[in-house]
């Protein structure tokens, strides 16, 4: 895959999005895993981009699986519908890495169904009979695992919070309300509480983490994010 990547890399049509305020442009691929991102500005860039791949099949003998593929039209490109390479094509929202990327809000796109992951998991041991502590492992091992992955990356409404916080600390409380006040039942058992996970905190931990690869790292990332933090807030990050 290197092999390929470095082809698309230094193929002269094939160039990234140049920011405002930046000279150079971004890369115009990203890799993870078996998963291939590309950005393109250009039909032309398009097509080489599959011109590329159709050299790596001739010479390795895989094969592009052309039904996998999906393309988000974005920005000025929005309402396209003349497709440059013949690959699903969509105007709304696509799913990288599972986080849904669109040209409007995705907060209920991609919290949505990790809410319902949450409740569900709480639902299928609701009939069992638990003990604060292990309901407060419940829900920190086996429920909230299914967040922390999108809180890391994708910024959490406060009504997100909310639902959360109500849908656990109902867990929690077998329904009734609230016997203990939810600021003490995150801490210690030594301090009077059950060491239950606050959500608030624990994203605020998950965010904080990024403050120093921001500052560190040599990646493209952080000029789309220097660019980002200029035109929402009109500051330096």
């Amino acid at each position: 895959m290197e092999v390929l990547a470095v082809n698309i890399r230094a193929h002269p049509a094939i160039k990234g999005l140049v920011l405002t305020r930046t000279s150079v442009p971004l890369p115009v691929l990203s890799l993870y895993a078996d998963d291939t991102s590309v950005i393109s500005s250009s039909d032309a860039a398009t097509v080489a981009v599959f011109d590329t791949y159709a050299l790596f099949e001739a010479g390795t003998g895989a094969k592009l699986n052309m039904e996998k593929y999906k393309g988000l039209w974005l920005g000025a490109w929005r309402d396209r519908v003349d497709a440059p390479v013949p690959i699903e094509w969509s105007s709304s929202e696509l799913k990288v890495l599972g986080v849904v990327i669109a040209n409007g809000n995705v907060d209920t796109a991609n919290w949505r169904p990790r809410i319902e992951a949450v409740e569900n998991c709480l639902s299928s041991w609701r009939s069992r009979s638990l003990s604060y502590s292990g309901k407060a492992l419940v829900i920190i091992a086996l429920a909230l695992s299914r967040i922390w992955y999108v809180a890391s990356l994708v910024h959490m409404p406060p009504w997100v919070l909310a639902e959360l916080n109500s849908i656990i600390f109902k867990f929690f409380w077998s329904g009734k309300r609230d016997l203990v006040a939810r600021n003490v039942v995150i801490h210690d058992r030594s301090k009077g509480g059950f060491n239950m996970v606050s959500i608030a905190l624990k994203v605020n931990a998950l965010l904080v983490q990024w403050i120093r690869p921001y500052l560190c790292s040599p990646n493209s990332w952080v000029s789309l994010m220097t660019f980002w933090f200029f035109d929402r807030f009109g500051i330096d990050p």
